[in-house]
């Protein structure tokens, strides 16, 4: 697979093509960390930002309860 490095403003730009982005499952707005190994370019993703509830649920001690208060009383709200 080739691509070739075109002018983009004043920088240069490289398209990557379809068929490997969706290999890889790249979208728009994807962080990705770029490095340099000798003379080849790596290309990795970034950390995301994102939390995943479900990972987050699997964290919890199955012995985990939850220590609310509910309560009737009212206070002197504005509306």
């Amino acid at each position: 697979m080739q691509a070739t490095v075109s002018k983009w403003g004043n920088s240069q730009a490289l398209r990557l093509p379809k068929s490997l982005i969706n290999q890889l499952s790249i979208h728009p707005g994807d962080l990705l960390n770029i490095r340099l190994d000798k003379r080849k370019i790596i290309l990795e993703p970034a950390a995301s930002p994102s939390v995943n509830l479900n990972q987050l649920l699997a964290q919890m001690p199955d012995d985990y309860q939850a220590n609310e208060v509910f309560s009737d009383a009212q206070g002197a709200e504005f509306w």
